[in-house]
């Protein structure tokens, strides 16, 4: 059901195949947005609307990001730009952890609901203090295996 609008955007934002057969939705210099890419990252249970309106609105959103990058491009790159880089990859693959060990730990506490009427604070706000738990938790035994292991190394 969702394909229906998602061919008739390919149809009309289309900007020719290239030699592998690969539909090509939008081209900003030599960078292709390929169908395949939207069909991958399309968020499953849309509607044929929300899907059409998904995908137009990532089409938008890569072509602006793409003209950015080729006027940023035209600038100097900071001379610290590698370590900011690895500073970023590092920040993006902690938030993956922190985001995977808080999902499994309050999937492992789902029976201990705290009443939040007699404690006076909003679901929300428990909910927070139980996923800054759940991670402190999990540093905290992260670092003591790694010292255990002599992995960490102190002046």
């Amino acid at each position: 059901m969702k394909l229906i609008p998602f061919i008739v955007l390919v149809l009309f934002l289309s900007c020719g195949t290239s030699e592998n057969n690969e539909i090509t939705l939008a081209q900003v210099g030599d960078e292709k947005l390929s169908q395949s890419t939207i069909s991958d990252i399309l968020p499953k249970g849309l509607s044929a609307t929300d899907s059409a309106t998904f995908c137009k609105a990532f089409v938008q959103q890569w072509i602006q990001d793409q003209v950015l990058k080729l006027e940023a491009e035209k600038i100097p790159a900071p001379a610290d730009l590698d370590m900011k880089l690895e500073r970023f990859k590092n920040q993006l693959l902690v938030q993956g952890l922190r985001e995977k060990v808080i999902s499994e730990g309050i999937g492992a506490n789902q029976n201990t609901k705290t009443d939040s009427t007699q404690m006076g604070m909003s679901e929300e706000v428990i909910l927070e203090s139980k996923k800054w738990t759940i991670w402190q938790q999990y540093q905290t035994e992260l670092i003591k295996k790694y010292e255990a292991e002599g992995l960490i190394k102190k002046p």
